[in-house]
């Protein structure tokens, strides 16, 4: 394009006015130079519009890709423990002096299953596992979830 230019504006200095390119030429010249600069600015326009949505849409993937990674983290990590990983990368280890350990088992819960409706044993369920929740959010534990 430099090229077709300068020769353009050569031309239009020789000396011998019949090799001088006249008016016509030279808008025809310039109209097609600018013409390929016009494609080349619209290209580069739609280029950069397509860049940004891909990268819109790459970052709303990050993000749900990270809040569920987040969700998981915290299902099964104390959320301190989720809190020191996202900020530093590390995590410092505790010592407890004590620790409980608690097991848990229905008795007769096959007996119940036998009798009831599936909604019933369902509600069962959730009522009891309430409770535990309610009653370890009131001391200072750490819920261990098993999947």
């Amino acid at each position: 394009m430099h090229c077709q230019i300068y020769c353009l504006v050569k031309s239009c200095w020789e000396e011998d006015p019949e090799k001088r390119p006249d008016f016509k030429k030279i808008e025809t010249t310039l109209g097609r130079i600018f013409s390929y600069m016009d494609t080349l600015i619209r290209r580069l326009q739609l280029y950069s519009q397509n860049l940004e949505h891909l990268v819109e849409e790459r970052t709303k993937l990050y993000k749900a890709e990270r809040d569920r990674a987040d969700k998981l983290n915290f299902m099964l990590l104390p959320r301190p423990v989720v809190k020191s990983l996202k900020e530093t990368g590390l995590v410092e280890p505790e010592l407890f002096e004590e620790v409980t350990i608690y097991f848990s088992d229905i008795v007769g819960f096959t007996t119940i299953c036998k009798y009831s409706t599936p909604m019933e044993v369902v509600d069962m369920l959730n009522d009891i596992y309430k409770n535990f929740d309610h009653i370890l959010d009131h001391h200072d534990v750490y819920k261990m979830k098993k999947k």
